[in-house]
């Protein structure tokens, strides 16, 4: 039996706030945020989006074979591969996002998935 697709829109609030959330409790350990982070600032997190200006990096992990720093710049087309690649190889953190139970570490899931492409630590 071949098996079905659903789209599934997600409001901009929603990719926020998981991101904040992974940033703030489950992050810490292998990233940082380039610039300054102002959470708390209405608006801040898209505009820096939009802009193409939110930069992170594996900067605080243990460096890798190769010695190798990734910086990303977080806009649109990551975040829309990152949600991508959660519903297809990550249904657990996918499903707890999209039931809105998402915790600090589906926000780290997340998020990794926008710098790294995949889940690498933790």
């Amino acid at each position: 039996m071949d098996n079905f697709t659903a789209k599934v829109e997600i409001p901009y609030e929603r990719i926020e706030d998981l991101i904040i959330t992974g940033v703030e409790g489950g992050t810490n350990y292998w990233m940082t945020v380039e610039g300054p982070w102002l959470a708390g600032k209405d608006g801040w997190l898209k505009e820096q989006i939009e802009k193409g200006t939110l930069k992170l990096s594996n900067r605080h992990a243990e460096e890798d074979e190769d010695g190798e720093i990734i910086e990303k710049v977080i806009d649109h087309a990551a975040l829309q591969k990152a949600i991508d690649l959660m519903a297809e190889k990550y249904q657990f953190h996918w499903g707890n996002f999209i039931n809105e139970s998402e915790d600090a570490e589906t926000g780290d899931v997340f998020i990794q998935l926008c710098v790294l492409g995949e889940i690498v630590y933790g």
